[in-house]
């Protein structure tokens, strides 16, 4: 459903988890705090302000479809210091009741995000470009694609592999979705699972 929503609390400890985990080197890297001293910095400042001058991109964070709980999220990442970019789903259709609580690209700016790009139609080849030429004209390094909604997580996926990130597998992208191919996943792991048959109508009962 459209209207699923992260958990915040679950997604800080994922993202502290993250930065320790040494089977994901290139998503622990966002999140692992830099080696140079942060004193003298003030907390949240952004990270598209602070630049060495030496030519080293600094490393950035994607996230998918900031909602309601996204200034959490944003702030974890600012803590350390990260430039975070935000890509937003103008065109998902979502209940007229949850419409009124989707940031604006003020409110993200606001929250402390250096950029801000919209994603239409689920368009991920046109997206990944325009993050690809915002991190080469930028100096970026983008080390992670973090879904902020149920509905990000499949262009998450596809994004990350197209810039060669930490991504889940694509070949089970539709078995997150479809009950019948989860089971099967589910039993060519090994794993028992209730019985179940695929049905096309009530005459298949």
């Amino acid at each position: 459903m459209a209207s699923q929503r992260l958990s915040p609390t679950v997604l800080i400890i994922f993202l502290r988890i993250l930065a320790h985990v040494s089977l994901f080197p290139t998503i622990a890297e966002a999140f692992m705090p830099p080696r140079s001293s942060m004193t003298g910095r003030s907390q949240h400042q952004s990270a598209s302000t602070i630049n060495s001058g030496d030519g080293t991109p600094e490393t950035a964070i994607v996230l998918i479809d900031p909602v309601t709980d996204f200034k959490q999220v944003i702030n974890a990442a600012l803590d350390l210091n990260r430039v975070v970019i935000t890509v937003q789903m103008p065109d998902v259709a979502l209940p007229d009741k949850f419409q009124s609580f989707l940031p604006t690209t003020q409110a993200l700016i606001d929250a402390g995000v250096a950029h801000t790009l919209s994603m239409h139609h689920r368009d991920v080849f046109s997206i990944t470009q325009q993050l690809q030429i915002l991190a080469r004209e930028r100096n970026l390094k983008i080390a992670g694609v973090i879904p902020l909604s149920e509905v990000a997580v499949e262009v998450s996926d596809l994004i990350a592999s197209c810039l060669e990130l930490p991504h889940n597998p694509l070949d089970l992208m539709t078995a997150r979705r479809d009950k019948g191919l989860m089971k099967q996943a589910v039993e060519s792991a090994g794993l028992r699972v209730a019985k179940y048959a695929r049905v096309g109508s009530v005459k298949d009962f």
